[in-house]
């Protein structure tokens, strides 16, 4: 998602922040009355293919209009399709199945798709060679506006019918990647992301339902710290008008 400032009007804008899901802004950009100013937070908290969830916090000091008519219905959450899987990150290995997903995008066979997010242009490998059918991988603009690249038995895995798809120095960006099968194939699948200096964490998620005991942590305690108290007399402050902050 990226986040722009600008003057009332959509046009003359410019990017901020560029932020993917799980990350936050934080500037002073909320003017008050008084000339004071505050922090605005913009956190992301998930995004499905073009929506985005998303928390806005004006640092206003007040309490949000209860006023009949001045607090405005809530937007309802958007629909996830069941064929996202969540993120990947370079490193990480996904296994699950594919079968009785559904397609998505691509041909009949039932997929799996997931975003990911690359901090630097890099050469990224993605796997499924281990995977139990014949596999098809497609790599994809997030919100699948468009087919970056994607290939059926290509790659050299020790089966004929399975997928590794390179592609050489691809962009700092988020992606969309979505594994599918040949024609109506699907099944148990292993699919891994390799990036080329950027490989950071290995993880393994199944989709079947697991379950662990209760886990216990050890507190931790520290020095308490002192400052000397501080006052300041109370004033009266008008947040920004939203529509200043066009995302």
């Amino acid at each position: 998602m990226s986040l722009h400032y600008h003057d009332g009007r959509v046009v003359n804008s410019h990017i901020v922040k560029f932020l993917a899901a799980g990350e936050s802004y934080t500037n002073g950009l909320v003017k008050y009355s008084d000339g004071s100013s505050g922090d605005l937070i913009v956190r992301v908290d998930a995004i499905y293919d073009n929506h985005a969830t998303v928390f806005i916090d004006m640092d206003c000091g007040t309490e949000a209009p209860t006023n009949p008519g001045d607090t405005p219905e809530p937007t309802a959450a958007p629909t996830i399709r069941p064929q996202f899987q969540g993120q990947m990150h370079c490193g990480d290995i996904k296994t699950g199945s594919t079968a009785g997903a559904g397609s998505f995008y691509g041909n009949s066979a039932a997929d799996h798709y997931w975003e990911f997010t690359l901090a630097e242009r890099t050469t990224v490998t993605f796997d499924a060679c281990s995977s139990g059918y014949d596999t098809w991988i497609r790599l994809l603009a997030r919100g699948f506006t468009s087919e970056l690249a994607g290939c059926d038995d290509c790659g050299e895995c020790t089966s004929r019918t399975r997928t590794r798809l390179v592609v050489n120095d691809l962009d700092a960006g988020t992606y969309s990647l979505l594994l599918e099968g040949y024609s109506s194939s699907s099944g148990n699948y292993n699919m891994q992301i390799l990036c080329d200096g950027l490989n950071t964490t290995s993880t393994t998620t199944t989709l079947a339902p697991t379950t662990s005991g209760p886990t216990t942590s050890v507190p931790t305690t520290s020095e308490p710290t002192t400052s000397e108290p501080t006052t300041s007399e109370p004033t009266s402050v008008t947040c920004v008008d939203l529509s200043l902050i066009h995302i």
